[in-house]
């Protein structure tokens, strides 16, 4: 056998048998329409709802969650740039008593799951929303754009 087929046997034996550590297996969770966070609940009933829902992630086999963390311009953790998220209260820049982002890491890290942030960078309201003072299209109505 020659030189150059035995190099192209072990790279091709070596890449068969290699196996990755771990697989990513990730999930998404969207922080809109009410599934979660919901405004009707209290922050510890949402609280309790975050932990479950990575829960039964982590129990179905995931190990990484993408975590949408702007939903509308605003935020699910304590900004200087962008006002709590209405869906955590229901009054957009109301502070909610807790950080979700905060308790999110804890609650994906004690099931040895990644959590990643995710943000929407695109959309920044409801046709109906009404806005905190400190909401992007407060400070630049000239940015919006209505397709």
């Amino acid at each position: 056998m020659s030189k150059q087929k035995l190099a192209i046997l072990i790279l091709l034996t070596s890449v068969l048998l290699a196996s990755p550590k771990q697989e990513f297996r990730g999930a998404w969770l969207a922080s809109i329409y009410d599934y979660w966070p919901n405004s009707s609940l209290t922050a510890t009933q949402q609280e309790t709802r975050l932990d479950s829902i990575i829960d039964a992630l982590h129990a179905t086999g995931y190990n990484a969650i993408f975590f949408q963390v702007r939903p509308l311009a605003d935020a699910l953790y304590n900004s200087a740039y962008e006002p709590w998220a209405a869906a955590l209260t229901g009054t957009e820049g109301t502070a909610p008593g807790w950080d979700p982002l905060a308790k999110a890491i804890d609650f994906a890290h004690e099931n040895g799951m990644e959590l990643h942030a995710w943000i929407n960078p695109f959309r920044a309201s409801w046709a109906s929303s009404s806005h905190h003072s400190t909401h992007v299209l407060e400070e630049n109505p000239e940015w919006e754009l209505v397709l």
